[in-house]
């Protein structure tokens, strides 16, 4: 009796890693639970569309050391006649930080976000992507940074 409550015991606790497990992969690649809004911005999207364009939406560092902080810096202007909201910044990566300069751009006016790249622990090629959601008709951008890290 008590080597079968032992194993029901045991079991539990693995389907329960188990779902523990997906749900937290499942998070991590977008599904589930939405990104943090920028804050005071509203849920529901009530603002009328405009029209941004990046610089550049790639930055390429090359070859770098293992242990560095990389800082990439990509400009957007307002390119409609409506004021630009962006809602969200997601980099899919924990190992990325940004920040925004303004949530809110005026048309014809720029902004910029400053991606923060930290390559400690990492080796190889890296492609790492960040999400920008705004009130613009293709309402999500990719940014990348890309880094060839040397363990050494």
């Amino acid at each position: 009796m008590k080597n079968r409550i032992y194993t029901i015991v045991c079991v539990a606790v693995i389907i329960g890693a188990i779902v523990w497990i997906a749900a937290s992969f499942v998070q991590r690649r977008g599904g589930g639970v939405s990104p943090t809004p920028i804050a005071g911005m509203p849920e529901r999207d009530t603002t009328p569309l405009t029209s941004m364009e990046f610089r550049e939406r790639v930055v390429d560092f090359g070859r770098v050391s293992a242990d560095t902080l990389l800082c990439a810096t990509f400009v957007a202007r307002n390119t409609g006649a409506k004021p630009l909201v962006i809602y969200y910044v997601n980099p899919d990566c924990s190992c990325t930080g940004y920040t925004l300069s303004k949530p809110v751009v005026q048309p014809g006016d720029t902004l910029s976000i400053v991606l923060k790249l930290d390559t400690r622990h990492k080796s190889g090629l890296h492609r790492l992507y960040t999400i920008v959601r705004a009130n613009t008709e293709d309402q999500l951008y990719r940014l990348m940074l890309k880094a060839e890290v040397d363990p050494s």
